[in-house]
């Protein structure tokens, strides 16, 4: 299926104290893409919220060569690439000024509102969902993200409106943020980003508290889990590795 591209000027309220593009913001440029090239393609979410159907995030892997800055523009190209039973998953090559600086693959469900179950998308969409899989351009680790186990930092937020999206939970974007919060200042001032993989455990909702854990695991790599502070129920796990700024 043909990819689509998708251009993003980087603002100044979207980098970070680096003049780097923060990752949830570029997180916020592939979600927006891969609307744009669902609603251009027949399965939106507005289709599908009108049908009782809406698309969430079950797993995204990002890696980033180098970070934008303040006043480039971002060219997104992306292409959904099929369905393996349940799961639907899409690619995508992020580019600034022809350069190639990240790539992001990821995996959706589609989601009966009535039940918050999945469904097919091959079953429910029409023929025009594609059904062959193709390539990807990432290796994404078979299996889940690895369980936290052992905790050395861990930091509450509270659940905010500003978090609440479309489906009436919290937006992928936000657990991004918490789990990048899990790592100490000097990685964060010394570092950024290079890969990110993020796995959505379970849906969260307005109110209450989360906690977001973290360990190093060695060679400049954390293992990251969000839990709601209630319960101590695990609502997102994550893999991130950083590098000299």
């Amino acid at each position: 299926m043909l990819p689509i591209r998708e251009s993003f000027a980087v603002r100044s309220y979207e980098v970070d104290a680096f003049n780097e593009l923060a990752v949830p913001a570029l997180w916020g440029y592939l979600q927006e893409s891969a609307g744009i090239s669902a609603d251009r393609l027949g399965f939106g979410v507005q289709r599908c919220l009108d049908a009782g159907f809406t698309w969430v995030l079950a797993r995204q892997r990002l890696e980033i060569a180098r970070a934008a800055r303040f006043g480039e523009t971002v060219e997104i190209e992306t292409w959904p690439n099929s369905t393996e039973r349940l799961a639907a998953h899409r690619e995508f090559v992020v580019r600034c000024r022809g350069e190639e600086i990240a790539r992001a693959t990821s995996t959706w469900f589609l989601l009966e509102l009535k039940t918050r179950r999945p469904v097919d998308p091959a079953a429910v969409l029409d023929s025009a969902f594609p059904r062959e899989r193709g390539p990807s351009v990432l290796a994404l680790p078979g299996g889940k993200i690895p369980a936290l186990e052992a905790v050395e930092l861990e930091r509450p937020f509270a659940i905010r409106f500003a978090d609440i999206d479309l489906n009436w939970h919290v937006n992928n974007v936000s657990y991004v943020q918490w789990l990048l919060e899990g790592v100490p200042k000097e990685t964060w001032h010394e570092r950024r980003p290079s890969a990110v993989d993020a796995q959505y455990v379970a849906e969260c909702e307005w109110g209450g508290r989360i906690l977001t854990r973290a360990r190093a695991t060695g060679g400049d790599r954390y293992l990251h889990s969000v839990a709601r502070e209630a319960d101590g129920k695990e609502i997102a796990r994550g893999e991130t590795e950083w590098v000299v700024r």
